[in-house]
């Protein structure tokens, strides 16, 4: 076959990966269709067939999801069953969905790769990873890590590349468990394997983890160094997805320390390009730090924005089935209701929020403890004090049971966070 066999297939592929690997994505582009228009004119048909998946890989790449999905739309029905390129393709579909936040459709697609004799391993694992983010999304974090974990036993006995996807992969979920020891374990071995395999996409994701890591611990100019490692390589890359990921985390970075302005403009760039890219979630998570930033700045009309803030995030969440994003909307929305004098509506969104995140299994998100202490703050304002006690034990024992996972080194500058400091110190002075 052309593909594998021609010297001028073989180069222009490389060329291409590296392209790809480096964050170049106009020079990838360009080698991707070149790839695809030769193939076409050569017309030999398994040739035609491994550019055309390279072109939809590239698309996914680039975050053209819709794009993506209309190729593997046209695509499918010229395939036969049993064929590796269509076991390829429905993966392909499976990384879509997951990018559109279609979950459910990835768990449907990859249980059927996982479960067809004829599929290869390496689709296999990579069905494995797509299965466990799901999961993570879903809620069900002790699966994705067995799935995960799984993926990356595939890998190390059938000798597949490894660019710390899955290393990587681990450490999130290890993160969402606030097992944060753990989590930047993870993420340094993801940033070693990616360094080494050269892959620029996975080196962004895993200084990404070790930057939000470091601004869980409360060090904050470390933090913010990794950070602006990222950014560059991932503006360089002309990676929106990332680029966006990053000014959310940045802007909660800056609004920690106190920065607003900063933080404000960073909030702002995350909603923009969430919108351009039409990732429903990502515009979630960036109106969700846009809200507090808000509340923060409380100037005129800040608590209203911050209200409309909270309803749009709950739409998204609701269209999406995701009841954590829900419970952090409801926890915004709570605190802008308290900011608006109504302390009555403020309870109640509050005790929502910590209804659907208790029925997270357990396994609620960051906000867990900013939910009870909103719970808290609303139902002091109501003259409600046991009740409102109750509340703020609650969110003090999270902030502890965080800090007795956070090394010892840095205990002291995780306690010191804004959020932590406050909800210690309102519990002292309750008692």
């Amino acid at each position: 076959m052309l593909w594998n066999d021609d010297a001028w297939f073989l180069k222009v592929h490389k060329d291409a990966r590296a392209a790809e690997n480096a964050g170049d994505t106009h020079n990838a582009e360009r080698f991707y269709r070149s790839l695809y228009e030769k193939a076409i004119q050569e017309g030999e048909r398994e040739t035609i067939h491994a550019a055309r998946l390279a072109w939809i890989h590239f698309l996914i790449f680039a975050c053209r999801y819709d794009e993506a999905r209309l190729e593997t739309e046209r695509f499918l029905p010229e395939l036969p069953e049993g064929e590796q390129s269509r076991y390829q393709l429905r993966m392909y579909s499976a990384s879509i969905a997951y990018y559109k936040n279609s979950y459910e459709e990835v768990v449907n697609i990859t249980q059927r790769l996982l479960s067809a004799p004829e599929c290869s391993i390496k689709i296999k694992v990579e069905a494995l990873n797509s299965l466990a983010l799901a999961r993570r999304h879903m809620g069900m974090l002790e699966q994705a890590l067995e799935h995960f974990h799984e993926a990356l036993l595939m890998v190390r006995r059938h000798k597949l590349l490894d660019d710390g996807h899955y290393d990587g992969n681990i450490a999130l979920v290890y993160e969402d468990q606030h097992r944060y020891s753990e989590a930047l374990a993870a993420y340094q071995v993801a940033l070693k394997k990616a360094k080494k395999a050269g892959d620029e996409e996975m080196v962004v994701f895993a200084l990404t983890g070790v930057g939000e890591i470091k601004r869980q611990f409360g060090l904050f100019t470390e933090a913010k160094e990794v950070f602006d490692q990222a950014v560059a390589r991932a503006e360089s890359m002309d990676n929106k997805l990332m680029a966006q990921n990053l000014h959310v985390l940045m802007a909660d970075l800056e609004r920690e320390q106190g920065n607003l302005v900063a933080a404000f403009d960073h909030a702002t760039a995350s909603i923009l390009l969430s919108q351009e890219e039409d990732i429903p979630e990502s515009e979630a998570e960036a109106r969700l730090i846009s809200g507090w930033i808000l509340l923060d700045r409380a100037q005129a009309n800040d608590a209203a924005s911050a209200l409309n803030h909270s309803r749009r995030i709950a739409e998204i969440y609701t269209e999406l089935g995701l009841d954590f994003g829900l419970a952090s909307a409801l926890t915004l929305q709570a605190a802008a209701l308290l900011a608006l004098g109504e302390a009555d509506k403020a309870s109640k969104a509050a005790l929502q929020a910590i209804k659907l995140a208790e029925g997270e299994e357990g396994e609620g998100g960051d906000e867990d403890e900013l939910t009870y202490y909103t719970a808290f703050r609303a139902l002091t304002a109501q003259d409600k004090p046991d009740e409102a006690a109750d509340m703020l034990r609650r969110a003090a024992q999270m902030v502890q049971d965080k800090a007795a996972n956070v090394p010892f080194e840095v205990r002291k500058d995780f306690l010191a966070r804004p959020r932590n400091k406050e909800i210690l110190a309102a519990l002292a002075e309750f008692s």
